[in-house]
């Protein structure tokens, strides 16, 4: 889910040729990587595992 999630932002800054677009596509998805790594999966370990990491 998470890296399929921005092939849509990469197809259309591919389209219009922007450097640019492709930069903040590729951070934002390097920022949803980090985001499931510092909040999202400890949570998820907490909640429904019981504090025991997989």
């Amino acid at each position: 889910m998470y890296g399929v999630g921005n092939l849509h932002g990469y197809g259309v800054a591919l389209c219009y040729r922007s450097v640019a677009g492709m930069v903040c596509v590729a951070v934002f998805q390097v920022l949803i990587y980090v985001f499931y790594l510092v909040r999202e999966k400890p949570f998820i370990v907490r909640t429904y595992l019981g504090g025991i990491p997989a």
